[in-house]
């Protein structure tokens, strides 16, 4: 890929909302030809409703989003009926029309009897801006149906669910999919084809009482979407509120306030050169890891993750894929939150190495005063008091501008993205809102479903690409480089606590042997005192009082780096990585068995960035006690 730094940052995305369909096809007994007419301008006002309230929306937000007006994206599988009314309304409208398909395009068609049919089929489809063709089978035709409803709910904000909300034809029917979407948390829209005046929105995101009136899926709660579409868009769209803080002096460090650094580090990033060298001269030595120029001077954030994005380009040369939203749209933004992780890391692991040390330093200073310099008291103890301003002032620093936090979140925002390259290639873009999934809100979280949305689906046709060829690509540029980081970082960071453990343990071995000379030499000196001994005597303190100050920085940085639990869940990972890679090389499966894969190796992932979260979340810079 070519590396280009001309791009616009901070990268703010731009308002996108995604719609999709699912409804009844096309049965005169059920849905006459004299419905669609009615049905399409119905799905036009619901259209213009919505896109309404996403433009409200961006400009709620003007701060988070681009300067373009909001847009939609509508999702059709094409099908005759429900399908069409809404891929015809979105078309009148000039809306975006992406397609999922269940079946090779052309083997698809046959589902149409009448050569008007065909023909539609084929201008709707030439009117698409991408279009999925899964590899489905007539064999399996139900499941075929399924996997493109699943692939439909898995890709959409909102689902449209245009259906008499009686019992369907079971697997892939119009009742399963709605149902399905509903339990994974997607706002339905449910307009009966017979109700014309009373659509509602069905989402277990509402706090109301589910509603019992539908026997075909599970209960939700149900509101008027006239009177709540503009609600429910701003929760789709509008990044995380502020939440007040308990203590009136404490750091701002709402969820809004964190997305404002994000988009406010271009400043920052202007000036490429890290300042706190202190972390890469700890793991020069004590991690066998040589000093490197980038750990003072970083490359272009592009050319800085050009390896970890990708090793091969497979992916992104693929014609019709989504070549220039993956160079412009989430491999900067990957790049970005990338080089920022790193940035704030090297500043926070910086800070507490050298709290340690000064601290260390601080008692040195005091008892060289004492016991060997003398004359030089006063200069000592200026050195000690400037040593604790400096542990106190790198303290306040780190924590006043959020060096831990900011780590934290730019590396899980790094991580979702990247887990993003391959999940839109299976249509997974992960919309579900935050207030469904989680306990609160989260500007990372939002922040990936806004670029999820600009990326949208890609173009592929799964019967020419083949499933098995796409899962050694996966396995190639995501899962081997992965494994290879943790069984790197796994080896460095067991080598790093085994060092500083045998020091921590040779500075109290040592603190020891000065105890017992010091008590040799004063039990010998009323017998004739040698100069050594002399020397002990007078000197001896300071080595008993210093080593073991140097042992508990050494034991502080090892507490606070968690370099052993961290070892331990990078084997973990690695392990986990092994199995997925294994299972997918395998000579023949199906598109449902690597989505798994995919989703499974993403949720490794993010639950060892879990996991590494507990471990550090509560650990801000301190000063050393």
């Amino acid at each position: 890929m070519k590396t280009t730094s001309s791009l616009i940052f901070p990268p703010k995305p731009s308002a996108v909302l995604r719609i999709g369909v699912v409804g009844h096809r096309h049965d005169p007994s059920r849905f006459p030809e004299t419905m669609s007419t009615l049905l399409q301008n119905r799905m036009v006002e619901l259209l213009q409703r919505i896109d309404s309230a996403a433009e409200a929306a961006r400009q709620g937000s003007e701060e988070f989003f681009t300067s373009h007006r909001a847009r939609l994206s509508f999702v059709s599988a094409l099908a005759e009926g429900s399908d069409r009314c809404g891929a015809r309304a979105a078309l009148q409208l000039a809306v975006e029309l992406q397609v999922i398909l269940p079946f090779e395009r052309k083997e698809y068609s046959s589902d149409f009897s009448t050569e008007g049919s065909k023909i539609e089929y084929a201008t709707l489809l030439r009117s698409a801006s991408r279009v999925i063709e899964l590899p489905g089978s007539r064999e399996s035709a139900a499941s075929s149906y399924l996997l493109a409803g699943q692939v439909t709910i898995k890709s959409v904000d909102i689902l449209i669910a245009i259906w008499d909300g009686e019992l369907g034809n079971g697997l892939g029917g119009t009742a399963d999919i709605v149902e399905q979407g509903l339990k994974l948390g997607v706002p339905v829209v449910h307009v009966d084809v017979f109700d014309r005046d009373h659509a509602k929105i069905r989402w277990l995101g509402w706090l109301d009482l589910p509603a019992n009136d539908l026997s075909s899926i599970t209960p939700v709660p149900a509101r008027s979407f006239d009177a709540n579409v503009g609600q429910l868009v701003e929760i789709l769209m509008k990044p995380p509120h502020p939440v007040p803080l308990k203590d009136p002096h404490a750091i701002d460090v709402s969820e809004e306030k964190l997305l404002k650094d994000f988009f406010g580090t271009e400043r920052m990033w202007r000036w490429r050169w890290r300042w706190r060298p202190e972390q890469a001269l700890f793991q020069f030595v004590f991690g066998s890891r040589g000093i490197r120029r980038t750990d003072f001077r970083t490359l272009d954030y592009l050319q800085a993750t050009e390896g970890s994005w990708g090793s091969t380009g497979q992916i992104d040369n693929v014609p019709g894929f989504l070549p220039n939203d993956m160079r412009t749209i989430l491999w900067p933004r990957f790049a970005w939150a990338d080089n920022l992780a790193n940035y704030y890391g090297q500043y926070y692991r910086s800070g507490y190495i050298s709290n340690f040390f000064l601290a260390a330093l601080a008692v040195i200073c005091s008892i060289v005063g004492l016991v060997v310099w003398h004359d030089f008291k006063t200069q000592l103890v200026i050195v000690e008091l400037f040593v604790l301003i400096l542990i106190i002032s790198n303290t306040w620093l780190g924590n006043r501008r959020r060096w831990h936090r900011r780590w934290l979140d730019y590396r899980h925002l790094a991580e979702r993205l990247r887990n993003l390259r391959f999940a839109v290639l299976l249509g997974n873009l992960n919309l579900i809102p935050e207030s469904v999934t989680a306990t609160a809100p989260s500007w990372v979280a939002w922040y990936a479903r806004a670029t999820a949305r600009e990326m949208g689906v890609p173009s592929i046709d799964f019967m020419q690409w083949k499933v098995p060829d796409f899962g050694r690509v996966f396995v190639l540029e995501q899962l081997d480089p992965q494994i290879e980081y943790h069984a790197h970082n796994e080896l460095h960071l067991h080598s790093v606590e085994h060092r500083l453990h045998m020091l921590g343990n040779c500075a109290f071995v040592l603190t020891i042997a000065f105890c017992f000379a010091y008590l040799a030499a004063q039990y010998l000196k009323p017998f004739g005192a040698t100069t050594i001994g002399m020397l002990i005597l007078q000197y001896g303190v300071v080595f008993t009082i210093s080593l073991p100050a140097i042992a508990t920085a050494l034991y502080g940085i090892k507490t606070q780096g968690e370099f052993c639990s961290r070892a331990e869940r990078s084997h973990r990972t690695m392990l986990e990585l092994t199995a997925i890679r294994l299972a997918l090389q395998t000579q023949t499966y199906s598109f449902n068995y690597l989505q798994i894969q995919v989703e499974k190796a993403a949720s490794v992932m993010l639950d060892d960035l879990a996991d590494w979260r507990v471990t550090y979340g509560r650990r801000r810079l301190e000063n050393p006690a």
